[in-house]
């Protein structure tokens, strides 16, 4: 189970780690698109390296959450994600496809949070079980819109909500729908 750290032990560990084995990566929530009438937020750990590669949340090419919200809403996020994975992409062109995919999230009122800040984990992995450490981003659940779906993407996700939720005290209501084991007909219905 990763361990849950301040600022200050992750930068500790960050120093000790075999760079060889693992790595420090950063969330994209400074990326959010949440605005004041957002509905649905999808609440993930941290973006996997594929993921961050493209340059924005669920946009690892295995990742699901972007074909749901297009059955759910007839969107093309799937596509424009695919076009994020296609090719040889300058970082202007990866730019200009994130930000039509955040103009759609916008559009239909959705967005996306990781409960991390920071975090240590294995190289090249996309799982939660090989983060090693990591520090909450409380400062991104602060202004949440009222009234907000919230769905926590898996167990990690939703134990780093409710800690945040307690650090912050506040009770906000959430609903778990795990992204690896969850039924697309579960994620269309609460995506509608």
């Amino acid at each position: 189970m990763p361990k849950l750290v301040s600022v200050t032990e992750l930068n500790n560990l960050c120093a000790s780690m075999d760079k060889n084995v693992y790595e420090r990566v950063s969330s994209f929530n400074s990326q959010h698109c949440i605005t004041a009438d957002t509905k649905i937020i999808i609440v993930g750990t941290i973006t996997p390296p594929k993921g961050t590669n493209c340059g924005y949340f669920y946009t690892a090419p295995r990742n699901n959450i972007y074909g749901y919200i297009d059955a759910a809403r007839g969107t093309n996020l799937k596509e424009l994600k695919n076009k994020l994975n296609g090719g040889n992409l300058t970082d202007l062109q990866k730019a200009q496809i994130v930000g039509k995919i955040k103009n759609v999230l916008r559009e239909q009122r959705i967005a996306f949070l990781d409960i991390m800040d920071k975090a240590i984990r294995k190289k090249s992995s996309y799982r939660d079980s090989d983060i090693v450490a990591y520090f909450l981003d409380k400062s991104m659940f602060q202004n949440i819109p009222r009234g907000a779906k919230i769905i926590c993407n898996s167990r990690l996700a939703e134990a780093g909500f409710e800690q945040i939720q307690k650090d912050l005290g506040c009770n906000l209501s959430y609903k778990y729908l795990s992204q690896r084991s969850g039924k697309k007909v579960e994620w269309i219905a609460e995506l509608q």
